[in-house]
């Protein structure tokens, strides 16, 4: 079994949770407030939604997976100030561009290429669709010729 590549991101943070993944599972950790405990919280997996809400009412998350997953196999559990979820993938082909849909999302690309390439040829696959995905940007808000665009930092 191939070690993951450094260049790659598997998972991403965003301001309510942070994930990642094995061709196997998906890990998610989903910020709760200082103090909460299991019987303050409510969480409803199912094959393609997670749903979890406080006793107080807050919903902290009622949104799909990109991608199935076998809901009997997947677990949950509480540790300070996040539940951490790990959940078993159906399809063990495919990597989740996002943890829940609508939210940021990774190269999936750059993890399928990390099989056939080295993170050198790796790290510059991602920097020439960074720059092309900044070039796009720059033509999309009309700023004239991407070319004589400024690099944003």
């Amino acid at each position: 079994k191939k070690m993951t590549s450094r260049v790659c991101d598997y998972g991403c943070e965003t301001d309510t949770y942070k994930w990642t993944q094995t061709q196997e599972e998906v890990t998610g950790n989903v910020y709760v407030p200082d103090g909460t405990t299991k019987n303050d919280v409510v969480v409803k997996m199912t094959p393609t939604k997670l749903f979890v809400k406080l006793k107080n009412g807050q919903v902290i998350c009622d949104k799909s997976f990109p991608e199935t997953i076998k809901a009997e196999e997947s677990t949950w559990y509480l540790t300070d100030n996040n539940i951490e979820f790990v959940l078993t993938k159906v399809n063990k082909e495919k990597w989740w561009p996002s943890f829940l849909v609508g939210d940021k999302e990774i190269d999936v690309d750059l993890i399928e290429g990390s099989k056939y390439l080295d993170d050198s040829l790796l790290a510059k696959v991602k920097e020439q669709k960074l720059k092309k995905k900044q070039e796009e940007a720059a033509k999309a808000s009309g700023s004239g010729d991407a070319a004589d665009a400024e690099p944003s930092e």
